[in-house]
């Protein structure tokens, strides 16, 4: 949650979810520290596209927001509230009309918020400005819901609940905040139907015991993703990989681990996924690879691409200098 600043601090908001979906989640970056405990770390599954929605409201990247699976939610303003939706492509109505995503829009009180279902891509992010006031769990808000921390008690979100929004200075300016043109909005969400996504991954540390030539096979199917998924894992369906039973010792699985049960159709660990696990993993995608994977809907079609530990780090530092400077160039 971001802290106010100083200066004159507007009066009491607040957002009313009048239409919302159990894939309608308060989130942050994650709860990191606390899988000692058996607790996941949650938060976004597409940190980019909760960044951005963030900066447009000029709140600090942590900020809790809201992620919104599938869309089709509708809310209601108390008070004057300032928000931003970036992500998945679906539509936004401001009291009916259509509003463009990435870009803050300034709601008043009894203004109503309509987001339809996704036309590509799954996620979208609902920023406020000032951030949500919920009371964090060992360090975060991030919802578990099998855990049941985080979010309102840990409990799915409710039609009717009214989210506070947290007191910030008085805003003195009615001005429009837009993504700068140097970049397209949808940078990773042309995700027609049949797309195919080149996901990067980093191979595991069973690798040798798999065999390089499951390692190529892997890297050669076409995968679909399937609708079991959610935010514990990404089922995919390919040609079966030929894993030999094995009995291994559970251990700590990190987010993006690949593992591979004994079917031999993958399934790649996603915010919510358990913290230890006994399946081979052949490796782990990467973090950039877990937003492309956050936003692929059942059906769409991937394929993984082997980087190594450096070019992942590269990749990783390049990503967040754009990232972070494009959040610059949104706050002016």
């Amino acid at each position: 949650m971001t802290a106010p600043r100083s200066g004159s601090v507007s009066e009491s908001a607040a957002l009313v979810l009048q239409k919302v979906n159990v894939f309608t989640q308060l989130q942050d970056l994650g709860r990191f520290g606390a899988a000692s405990m058996g607790l996941t770390q949650g938060g976004v599954v597409d940190a980019t596209s909760a960044r951005l929605a963030n900066a447009l409201v000029d709140n600090e990247p942590t900020a809790l927001l809201l992620e919104i699976g599938l869309g089709a939610v509708q809310f209601r303003a108390i008070g004057s509230v300032t928000v931003a939706v970036t992500g998945a492509a679906m539509p936004v109505f401001l009291n009916g009309q259509r509003y463009e995503r990435y870009q803050s829009m300034q709601l008043q009180h009894g203004d109503q918020l309509e987001i339809g279902y996704s036309k590509a891509g799954v996620r979208c992010y609902l920023a406020v400005g000032g951030g949500f006031l919920v009371t964090p769990v060992l360090g975060s808000c991030a919802t578990v819901l099998r855990e049941g921390v985080g979010g309102i008690n840990g409990q799915p979100l409710q039609s009717g609940t009214a989210l506070t929004v947290a007191a910030r200075p008085a805003s003195t300016t009615s001005t429009v905040i837009r993504l700068p043109s140097v970049r397209s909005v949808d940078y990773q969400f042309q995700l027609k139907a049949k797309a195919m996504q080149n996901i990067p991954f980093v191979a595991g540390a069973q690798q040798a015991e798999l065999g390089a030539a499951i390692l190529a096979r892997f890297q050669q199917n076409v995968y679909q993703v399937q609708p079991m998924s959610d935010r514990m894992g990404m089922r995919l369906r390919g040609a079966a990989l030929p894993v030999a039973s094995q009995a291994l010792l559970s251990e700590g699985i990190c987010l993006g681990a690949i593992q591979l049960p004994a079917d031999g159709q993958p399934i790649v660990m996603l915010n919510d996924h358990q913290t230890i696990g006994g399946y081979p993993k052949i490796g782990a995608v990467t973090r950039l690879g877990v937003n492309a994977l956050g936003q692929c809907r059942p059906g769409n079609l991937l394929r993984f691409v082997e980087v190594s530990q450096q070019q992942a780090v590269e990749q990783a530092r390049a990503h967040e200098l754009w990232l972070s400077t494009l959040e610059q160039q949104i706050r002016g």
